[in-house]
């Protein structure tokens, strides 16, 4: 079973949104350049459906870092991702197939980092199985 989280930066690398280990991460290691970058970590997950007990249910969140005053590009690109990811239903990446993937928390800002940058950060919830 793959990481939800790798899933979604695989997603978001096959749909153009950037490439991982470059600009898009799926782990809490990431580098201090560039600095317009999307990490996506998987924050949780709700109680399987006993009907549907093959199902998982990952929690994914969303982190878009902008550039020391860059937070209109910053903004931008987490509302991009945010609508391309809202909706996705039936989509197969790394051997799993999302059911379906929406936003559950929409973007909000998140406090400057310590070189000053901008973060915004978005939650979606999914539905996936093997």
């Amino acid at each position: 079973m793959s990481n939800p989280s790798l899933d979604i930066a695989t997603i978001l690398e096959e749909d153009g949104y950037g490439m991982i280990g470059k600009d898009i991460y799926a782990t809490f290691d990431i580098p201090p350049k560039p600095d317009l970058i999307a990490l996506v970590t998987t924050t949780g997950a709700t109680e399987p459906d006993m009907a549907r007990i093959d199902y998982s249910f990952p929690i994914i969140q969303v982190v878009v870092r902008g550039s020391l005053g860059g937070y209109l590009a910053c903004s931008e690109k987490m509302y991009e991702i945010k609508d391309h990811l809202h909706g996705i239903t039936s989509r197969q990446v790394n051997g799993m197939r999302y059911v379906y993937i929406y936003v559950s928390s929409p973007p909000i800002d998140l406090e400057l980092d310590d070189n000053r940058r901008p973060k915004m950060a978005a939650t979606f919830m999914s539905m996936r199985s093997c």
